[in-house]
């Protein structure tokens, strides 16, 4: 493994002396005939001077000061956590997925750890650049930052002071309240006092408002820890002190965990475009679900079987049942009978001692299996082809047109094969236009004969085929023409996007209407979607 120093030194810059060329003759070529200059004009000068190189200023230079107290603190206690659960041998990539900050902020607190704790830096096997510490870098910096040493001494100050300012607050508040209930309790009594002078036979007098105060309450008010810990809410909701202490100064930072959540749903978004890269590597398939796992190249058996399958038959289930001796048997199992010829080609890898997890993403090594955050990138950045989307965001479109084809685009639109997809029960999974086929986006939009006809009336208005029978090509081939037919490009569009939204509309017509369309009831209302918003 090699290794290079982490102290990236700006060279001094290089101070030639200045020489200067004067107007004055030499000693031995003096003439009678000379010219004496008059004293009060000044001698002229050449100089010739050397530009000087200078190294940059964002390098970070060790000794220069602690480049860790320039850091934020929060961002400097993730780094360093970051360190410590990797031992001290961590990417950038690293710091970014545990700690959660941004990529530049992982850099420059790793360069500052290391310029002050004395880190270097190592290049593995691979390639990847790692952050070397070491297991005392934490006393280290502690001794040389005076920042360090006093935080604590200042968040100890800073939670007594808070808590001394809820003290006062919380028994201000209760003697106020106190006081307030006392003097109205002894008005009103007084007042009945008077009434009843005289009656005889004196009655009690309730007042019909009871102050309940539990001890508990008075240790809430005194929680020094309040605002760095998430409140525990009962099914009851708050009692009145909390309800009291929440209207006056609110229910601490909204924004806590913002970031984190935003992260996760990112990852989220991403998750479809990163499953296709996770596969497992079997051995005897006894830690692989046979139907939820995608062991099957990128899927599993749920997805590509759907409605088919007897879920209580199938609970339960590992690739074991279909693997004997080393070798595929999809025949001793009824569903995985049907899938034999995909089943078979997949390597059993008997090297390993137990079913594990596989990356399949570009650039992992030829083929490795191992996950880097450089492939990740590029399977996220590859996978969408931004430019479909923007072609079909255009002006002059229904924005609920758009939006249809949008969804149809990402294959978000809710047919019956994906209501199976996710496990919902339906009764019948038939296309509700042609009610032979099983409903899919595929078959609906463009297989379907009761949707055919729209197509081919719409490939004849636009005088051409869109190539094969599906969205991107259509869309690329709009694309192709369009580049030199901009008009007809946007003619195009606006009859894409009709022609999907009146064909799901009519579809949802039928199925929670129970209302039917002829296509030519269909083409009729596109052709006057057309009009209205063509050019």
């Amino acid at each position: 493994m090699a290794s290079i120093s982490a102290y990236l030194l700006s060279p001094k810059p290089l101070l030639l002396p200045r020489s200067s060329l004067t107007t004055r003759p030499s000693r031995h070529t003096l003439s009678p005939f000379r010219l004496h200059t008059p004293h009060w004009i000044p001698k002229l000068r050449v100089r010739v001077s050397v530009p000087v190189l200078r190294a940059s200023a964002e390098v970070i230079r060790p000794g220069g000061g602690v480049e860790t107290d320039k850091l934020p603190s929060d961002v400097r206690n993730r780094a360093m956590a970051a360190v410590d659960s990797c031992g001290g041998r961590v990417t950038i990539g690293d710091v970014v997925g545990r700690a959660g900050i941004k990529f530049g902020e992982a850099e420059r607190a790793l360069q500052a750890l290391a310029a002050d704790t004395g880190g270097f830096l190592e290049v593995s096997d691979e390639g990847d650049v790692l952050y070397v510490f070491q297991r005392d870098y934490r006393s280290k910096l502690v001794a040389k930052s005076f920042r360090m040493k006093v935080e604590p001494l200042l968040d100890k100050v800073k939670a007594g002071g808070e808590y001394l300012i809820r003290v006062s607050f919380g028994t201000a508040l209760l003697a106020s309240i106190v006081l307030v209930y006392t003097t109205i309790i002894a008005l009103i009594s007084s007042r009945s006092d008077e009434d009843n002078r005289g009656r005889r036979g004196g009655r009690s007098y309730d007042s019909g408002f009871t102050l309940f105060f539990s001890p508990s309450d008075l240790f809430w008010y005194w929680d020094p820890y309040y605002y760095r810990r998430r409140q525990i809410r009962k099914n009851g909701g708050m009692n009145f002190v909390e309800s009291v202490f929440s209207f006056v100064f609110g229910d601490g930072d909204p924004n806590q965990g913002l970031e984190e959540e935003r992260w996760k749903m990112a990852i989220l978004r991403c998750r479809p475009v990163l499953q296709t890269a996770i596969c497992r590597r079997m051995k005897d398939g006894s830690t692989t679900d046979l139907w939820r796992d995608p062991w099957l190249g990128s899927r599993s058996l749920l997805e590509i079987l759907g409605g088919q399958m007897d879920r209580e038959a199938g609970r339960g289930l590992t690739c074991s049942r279909i693997i004997r001796d080393g070798v595929w048997r999809p025949e001793d199992y009824p569903y995985t009978a049907q899938l034999a010829a995909e089943i078979h080609p997949i390597i059993i890898d008997a090297s390993q001692t137990a079913d594990t997890w596989s990356w399949a993403g570009p650039g992992t090594g030829g083929g490795s299996g191992l996950f880097c955050f450089r492939s990740c990138y590029d399977l996220v950045r590859t996978h969408h082809d931004q430019d479909e989307v923007y072609f079909i965001w255009g002006k002059g479109i229904a924005r609920k047109m758009q939006l249809c084809a949008y969804r149809l685009l990402r294959g978000r639109l809710m047919t019956r094969d994906r209501l199976l997809r996710f496990g919902m029960q339906i009764p019948d999974a038939k296309c509700v236009l042609c009610n032979v086929e099983n409903e899919s986006m595929g078959h609906l939009f463009f297989m379907c004969p009761e949707t055919w006809h729209i197509w081919t009336e719409q490939c004849a208005q636009l005088r051409g085929v869109g190539g094969d029978r599906d969205i991107r090509s259509i869309l690329s081939w709009i694309r192709d023409r369009g580049g030199r037919e901009p008009g007809w490009a946007r003619r195009a569009k606006v009859r894409l996007a009709a022609s999907v939204w009146h064909i799901w509309k009519e579809r949802n017509r039928r199925i929670f209407e129970g209302l039917a369309t002829p296509p030519i009831g269909i083409l009729h209302n596109i052709e006057f979607d057309v009009s209205v918003m063509g050019p």
